[in-house]
């Protein structure tokens, strides 16, 4: 809260605690953004699809970051019948604890 208050932002972004995979995909029903970051080699970038979905950006986003070791094939296919896309986040396999920071970051900026 103090944070917020510090750099002037006008709301607070929900970050939730961790949660099941199906628990995850039942809360993002309400976001205009899906993303799910999956470490698959020659998916779109995140950049690629903000500016894609950009109009829609401020109605909302959800990003999926995955387990350490990332997500299975099921998961990933329940993940893209709930509306999520696929994305990269570049050549290099980030931890899971700095993958959705990154994302976060990737969003803010371009939203920006």
């Amino acid at each position: 809260m103090k944070a917020a208050k510090q750099c002037r932002r006008a709301t607070i972004p929900q970050v939730l605690d961790h949660t099941s995979f199906e628990g995850a995909i039942g809360f993002s029903s309400e976001a205009a953004v899906k993303i799910a970051l999956w470490k698959r080699v020659g998916l779109p970038s995140l950049k690629k699809i903000i500016s894609v979905e950009r109009e829609k950006l401020q109605r909302g986003v959800c990003i999926l970051s995955g387990p350490e070791g990332g997500f299975e094939e099921d998961e990933m296919e329940a993940a893209k019948a709930a509306g999520f896309v696929p994305v990269s986040l570049g050549p290099r396999i980030l931890r899971v604890e700095t993958s959705a920071i990154t994302a976060v970051g990737v969003v803010r900026y371009e939203c920006a």
